[in-house]
C-alpha cells in the first residue's frame, strides 16, 4: 500500500507504507511556468510547442487535423 501526497499542479510524492524504513519519494515536480504565461491562456511551454506547426509537419498533417481549422 502506498501513500501518495501532493498538489498536481506543483508536485506529487510517494510513500510505501509497508516499509517501515521507507522515505518520501518525489514522483512528478511541475516545470517553472513561462513568464508571460497568462497571456498564454496558462498553457504550458509544452502544450504551446503541440500547438506550433512546421512547414514539415503540416504536410504530412491530415485535412481533418483541427489545428488546421481556421477558427
Amino acid at each position: 500500500m502506498y501513500r501518495m501526497q501532493g498538489v498536481f499542479t506543483e508536485a506529487m510524492s510517494i510513500t510505501d507504507l509497508s516499509d517501515p524504513n521507507a522515505q518520501e519519494e518525489e514522483v512528478f515536480r511541475m516545470n517553472p511556468k513561462s513568464p508571460n504565461y497568462e497571456s498564454m491562456y496558462y498553457f504550458s511551454d509544452f502544450t504551446l510547442q503541440i500547438n506550433y506547426l512546421t512547414p514539415e509537419l503540416k504536410e504530412k498533417l491530415p485535412p481533418t487535423d483541427t489545428r488546421l481549422r481556421p477558427d
